[in-house]
């Protein structure tokens, strides 16, 4: 093993162990040492995220484009970057020297308005209608092209034998009918991709606590960065309480606020359910922003966030490739419909008398149920406010998995218990 492999092996070793200050140290040191080879580069790339280096990642992801300039990770990684950091106008200055295909598939992951200069060379190109065009297509509104040219697409793979390309459209053609309700939903849907202003002016509106909830022991070294980079980016938002939950104190909580989850907390078989079962408990009573103990930020979170409180309404978490809805990630009030209706389907589920599943999981507290409640209220009537999906006495904006925060950490966090130990069917 190499000297520069064996700081990088050191400096992550720092950063797991919480040791967050001397770990950025040996990262400025070592950012003058390292060569132009990709491996280190993106390793170094890596780390300086973590950390919460964005210029020091910018400048490797720059060099990373120049080194591989067929790359489209690296590609959208600059561009993210930038855009993050409110550097509009490099990014559309990057795109320009960028292929079509690159850049539609840069705006298929994006989807940033500064992109939409591009948008009309790119609807001629003769790129084929992969997943990239396809997503592309429904993120400019234009969802009934999206979904003609995907059947087509399917048909196309399925002659041509094509089985994994295949079953990833298919995956997602599914996840667009669980999740595709309406046109303002999917119209609104798209604005979550937009980055708010770099200097964006704090709004004193009053923040709920951010909540979390973890019931393995004390809350592993591992994560501790990734609370550090929450808290760097929320506290010059204003929102700064934080409250972690064992399942001690949270069993104590739901007897006297919400004992109606009580049946369903006693009977959750796994961790992870348990945290289901609370997070929906506390939204019930309590305004909340309730955030997964591994979800990571990006650059533009806290004031992601802070634009979506002060507008006073409810802000649910998406996938970046359909308004599917995830639990990772919430904020909410006891008044929104969404959270009512949800609290009133959820509460006296006895696990006890359901299989040990996946399936059970999702479909009761889980993502499931979420987009279920999703689907009734856009039943009704709603139109879109901009960024806000509104009906009667309801307001929903929305985050996801590419702009607000990702599902993974850069430096993934190996659970010791996955939840998928405790069913049947996994």
């Amino acid at each position: 093993m190499g000297r520069v492999s064996k700081r990088f092996d050191r400096i992550e070793k720092l950063i797991l162990n919480a040791q967050l200050p001397k770990a950025r140290r040996l990262l400025h040191r070592l950012s003058r040492r390292i060569s132009d080879r990709s491996n280190q580069l993106n390793r170094f790339r890596t780390l300086a995220v973590s950390l919460g280096e964005e210029k020091m990642a910018l400048k490797v992801s720059r060099l990373l484009v120049k080194r591989s300039p067929n790359n489209h990770k690296h590609w959208v990684q600059l561009i993210e970057l930038l855009l993050h950091l409110g550097k509009t106008k490099a990014a559309l200055r990057r795109t320009e020297k960028a292929s079509n295909s690159i850049v539609l598939q840069i705006f298929s992951e994006l989807n940033h308005p500064a992109l939409d200069a591009r948008w009309p060379s790119l609807k001629t190109s003769d790129t084929p209608a992969d997943f990239q065009t396809l997503l592309a297509v429904m993120r400019r509104h234009d969802f009934q092209q999206a979904s003609e040219l995907l059947e087509a697409t399917l048909q196309t793979l399925q002659a041509a034998g094509k089985t994994g390309q295949l079953q990833r459209l298919q995956r997602w053609r599914a996840q667009i009918k669980a999740s595709c309700h309406t046109q303002e939903l999917v119209r609104t849907w798209s604005t979550s991709f937009e980055l708010p202003p770099a200097n964006n002016a704090l709004v004193e509106v009053p923040s709920p606590p951010i909540v979390q909830y973890w019931a393995q022991g004390p809350l592993p070294k591992e994560l501790h960065y990734i609370q550090h980079r929450w808290k760097a980016l929320l506290k010059p938002q204003g929102i700064i309480d934080w409250v972690l939950f064992d399942r001690d104190a949270a069993l104590a909580w739901i007897e006297a606020e919400a004992p109606q989850f009580l049946i369903s907390f006693h009977s959750a078989f796994h961790f992870a359910v348990e945290a289901d079962v609370f997070r929906v408990a506390y939204a019930s009573r309590m305004p909340v922003i309730w955030l997964d103990v591994d979800l990571f930020p990006t650059p533009s979170a806290g004031r992601f966030l802070r634009r979506a409180l002060n507008r006073g309404v409810t802000c649910l978490f998406t996938r970046p490739f359909a308004p599917f809805l995830l639990n990772g990630f919430f904020s909410s009030s006891p008044s929104c419909r969404f959270v009512q209706m949800l609290a009133e389907q959820c509460a006296g589920i006895d696990f006890s008398v359901l299989p040990k599943t996946g399936r059970t999981i999702t479909s009761t507290y889980g993502c499931d149920r979420f987009n279920k409640v999703l689907a009734e209220l856009c039943r009704q009537p709603h139109r879109q406010d901009h960024m806000v999906l509104r009906g009667d006495n309801w307001g929903i904006q929305f985050a996801n998995s590419k702009s607000f925060a990702r599902s993974k950490p850069p430096l993934a966090y190996r659970n010791k218990s996955p939840w998928q130990t405790a069913c049947t069917d996994r």
